[in-house]
């Protein structure tokens, strides 16, 4: 049953509908673009132009925005406005109760398809709208793909059959039920053929990554999944994976290391760049996920390659439930006619982009107060996407990898490039955000101006927004009651604040020192991709003596380029030192790394900066005691002024 937000929906009355149907006021473009919207919800205008142009030869751009604008003003559709930091500001499309009660009355779809039944199986409802716009960042990725995919195919006799997106799959192996969930489902047939192939989707873009070692989790409880499906004689679908450019070596590494683990091959199929996709999908953009893992330099193919093993009939069942939608439509049909109301339920209600600007402190509470995810936390996810612009998810962003930043910081992150002075607009952002119950402030009595004093958190309200944009559990980022040391309720909510707060000289130096680095690498033309925090950049290995599960931490990674067009990417992993180490401090750090040389094989590319010439000597002392280690050590001062030029010249070579 659909669940009603909060405030009440403004009344739907049948009589309003037969008016619209009476007066013909839509046209059959109207109808064709609201069938689209029903299968794929939240398309944006260039989105819908896309899959449109194929049949509707005339249509151009400015007839689509016509059309859009009269579709609006009769209230069979309506927008909202997407913000989002790759993508900047964008609008998107939805069917209104209006338009979903229109289309079926002006269609008369056979069987017949009750308006209760299409909420059920399509996203078309308010909690499907807010759902996909909670993870925007999966959406956005999915329906390119998905256009494109019925944009292209024509050309290659192929059309997109069905496309669930996500897509849950409750299966029993050995009297134990598994879900296998991924991001999207397709269904993809070749016309001539008469053959279907069945593909997995997995969204991997900016800036809501996995770690490492949950990608690794992921790839290898695939590959148990696939083995006892085998086991049991159940197909298995090729996977496709969107990622970026930075994340390439990373998937190519882990796709052969888990593949090692579990003395098998690696998974089936094919992996590419978001913005990649729009050369076009049928185009060699993908690399084929078993030659990734085993080649260095390996070619790339278009889609029509991963075209390999038609799926069997209980596959595409599985995914499309064709034939079960097929026969609920024809019992349904053969049930007596339901009585005539005149006011229509309503499934979608008013305008999402109205509800989002309503949002108040106490309404975020609300929304999520529970202490696991649930349908309303979600919703507020959904709503806060919408309410928020790009630069606000930013901040929020850097807060939950960075927690005790300053504004100069702030600054630094979102414009490198402006004057470092010219912060009255980022503060008026803070301000806004600290209203909504999103950002707090802490005072760090040290610092030596009102801007270095004032540092920020997440609430617990922002704190849950993040975890539920990442599809990642509450207990992703909020330290378990057993680890709470005092009453101190600001540092014992997020992991990792209370060791940032502990050594705060040392957090406030490695922040002012990342700031001036993201101003230089800018000034000189240089990419900063990535900046990990030492949470994010642990790297984890089996102690050869003691077999115990060690970690080597440093303060940050980074990963960087010379310039937006210079490949391959590089990660360093960096160590910051003020100069107030200690020689047995540097011998316990430095031998950690060389542990997990011996136990992994692998020699991390290690920065060591700092301020200090004296320290160099210590470090460098301790170094020629433990034997050789693949670093370097810079003085801060150098590399702010020679940019990474000075790192690539001692790892000449990517990692």
């Amino acid at each position: 049953m659909t669940r009603e937000p909060a405030s009440v929906w403004t009344p739907l009355y049948r009589a309003d509908l037969e008016t619209i149907l009476h007066k013909q006021d839509y046209t059959i473009l109207h109808l064709t673009i609201l069938s689209w919207l029903i299968w794929l919800s939240l398309l944006s205008e260039e989105e819908l132009l896309r899959i449109l142009a194929q049949k509707e030869a005339q249509l151009d751009k400015g007839h689509l925005a016509e059309q859009l604008k009269r579709m609006t003003e009769l209230g069979l559709i309506d927008a909202i406005v997407l913000r989002e930091p790759p993508i900047g500001k964008q609008k998107r499309y939805y069917a209104t109760d209006m338009g979903l009660y229109l289309y079926l009355s002006a269609v008369h779809p056979s069987p017949p398809l009750t308006m209760a039944r299409l909420a059920k199986s399509y996203p078309v409802e308010r909690a499907d709208l807010l759902a996909r716009l909670a993870r925007p960042h999966i959406h956005l990725a999915c329906t390119s793909l998905a256009t494109r995919i019925i944009a292209e195919g024509a050309t290659h006799n192929n059309q997109l059959m069905s496309y669930q997106q996500p897509w849950h799959h409750v299966y029993s192996l050995a009297q134990e039920k598994h879900t296998l969930t991924s991001d999207a489902a397709l269904l993809i047939e070749h016309v001539d053929e008469e053959k279907t192939y069945t593909f997995l989707v997995h969204v991997d873009t900016e800036p809501h990554q996995k770690a490492e070692r949950a990608v690794a989790r992921w790839l290898l409880s695939l590959l148990d999944l696939r083995q006892s499906l085998r086991l049991y004689r159940h197909q298995w679908p090729e996977v496709l994976i969107i990622s970026t450019h930075s994340r390439l070596s990373l998937w190519a590494r882990l796709l052969l290391e888990t593949s090692i683990q579990r003395t098998t091959t690696p998974l089936s199929g094919g992996i590419t760049t978001l913005d990649a996709l729009s050369d076009g999908i049928y185009t060699p953009i993908w690399w084929d996920l078993g030659i990734l893992a085993s080649i260095e330099h390996p070619d790339r193919y278009g889609l029509s390659h991963f075209l390999r093993e038609p799926a069997s009939k209980e596959l595409i069942e599985q995914i499309s439930n064709q034939r079960h939608f097929y026969a609920m439509r024809l019992k349904e049909a053969a049930a007596p006619p339901p009585r005539t109301k005149k006011r229509l339920q309503r499934y979608v209600g008013d305008t999402l982009q109205e509800e989002a600007e309503q949002l108040t402190r106490e309404r975020l509470k609300e929304l999520f107060a529970a202490k696991r995810k649930n349908q309303l936390g979600i919703e507020g996810t959904g709503l806060l996407t919408l309410a928020l612009t790009s630069s606000e998810k930013t901040l929020i962003n850097w807060s939950a990898h960075h927690p005790l930043l300053d504004v100069p910081t702030f600054q630094a992150l979102l414009r490198p490039g402006s004057n470092p002075q010219a912060i009255k607009p980022l503060q008026q952002r803070i301000t806004y955000l600290f209203q909504l119950g999103l950002i707090e402030t802490r005072l760090w009595s040290s610092g030596r101006t009102p801007l270095e004093q004032q540092r920020y958190l997440l609430t617990p309200v922002a704190l849950k927004f993040m975890a539920i944009r990442i599809g990642e559990p509450y207990t992703y980022y909020f330290v378990s009651p057993k680890y709470k040391k005092n009453d101190d309720e600001q540092l014992d909510r997020q992991w990792g604040t209370r060791g940032l707060n502990g050594q705060m000289w040392h957090t406030n130096s490695l922040y002012s020192f990342m700031r001036h680095l993201y101003r230089s690498a800018h000034e000189r033309g240089e990419v900063i991709y990535q900046w990990k925090s030492a949470h994010e950049a642990a790297r984890w290995y089996r102690d050869t003596i003691t077999h115990n599960d060690e970690h080597v931490r440093p303060d940050a990674e980074i990963i960087f380029a010379l310039s937006p067009t210079d490949h391959p990417m590089r990660m360093v992993l960096l160590e910051y030192d003020r100069g107030t180490t200690g020689i047995v401090q540097y011998t316990r750090k430095f031998t950690a790394y060389l542990d997990y040389h011996q136990a992994t094989g692998a020699a991390l590319p290690l920065l060591v900066v700092t301020t200090s010439r004296k320290a160099i000597a210590r470090m460098q002392q301790v170094l020629d005691s433990l034997g050789p280690l693949r670093l370097v050590i810079l003085l801060e001062k150098d590399l702010l002024s020679y940019g990474f030029t000075l790192v690539i010249h001692h790892f000449p070579t990517a990692f």
